[in-house]
Formats: structure tokens, sequence, C-alpha cells
């Protein structure tokens, strides 16, 4: 009686939360993951007009991929311990980024695609 779909949401959205947060502008992805417990996710919804789809296989992220909606800036948490990374543009061009404070920042453009994989 209390309730309908919306009181269905919470294991989704703890599994969500799980497998990406983008809290005050910083995306992260699998902030609170299973160690070595394999993880795919396709076009979830981040802060900042982002649609994020990454995998994870044995407790290293093996790529992500974000679309920019809006082109704003992008700022993600790094989560390669090289802290190296590329990213390209549509998985062709190459994209200049900042890394400060253990993120990546760079500069987006609308509806287009970025490939980051660690260096």
């Amino acid at each position: 009686n209390d309730g309908g779909v919306e009181s269905l949401s919470g294991i989704p959205a703890c599994i969500n939360e799980m497998l990406l947060q983008s809290y005050e502008g910083l995306i992260r992805v699998f902030p609170n993951w299973l160690p070595d417990k394999y993880a795919k996710f396709k076009t979830l919804r981040a802060y900042g007009a982002f649609l994020v789809s990454s995998e994870i296989k044995n407790n290293i992220v093996s790529y992500i991929e974000i679309k920019s909606e809006k082109g704003r800036e992008c700022k993600l948490l790094n989560p390669w311990e090289t802290g190296k990374v590329k990213i390209k543009d549509g998985g062709v061009r190459n994209i200049a980024y900042e890394n400060k404070d253990n993120c990546i920042i760079f500069k987006t453009e609308p509806g287009k695609m970025y490939l980051i994989k660690q260096d």
C-alpha cells in the first residue's frame, strides 16, 4: 500500500553507486566494486551530461568510454596506478588532458565519444 515502483529502486541504485559515482563533478568508475569480480556497464548517466561505459577484469579497469552530451569539461578520477592514459576522440584522434591530483581533466565537444585507456 505504501509506494509502487519507486520502492523497488533500492537495490538497483546501490549497484549503480558501486559501478559509477559522479558527485561534485568528479566521475569515479568502480569506486566500491568487489575486488577481483568482473563487471561491465554501458551508458550510465553521470553529472555534467555524460554517458559512461566501462569494464573491470581482474581488478583492472579495461577502458572508460564517455559520451559528452553538452560539451563540458570532464573530470575523471584516474583508476590506473601508472597515472598515464591515452584519450582518443571517437577512438581516432589523441586528446590532450591535464593530470592533477590523480584526476584526468579534458575538454569535450557535444555529441562526441571519448575512449580512455591506460597508456
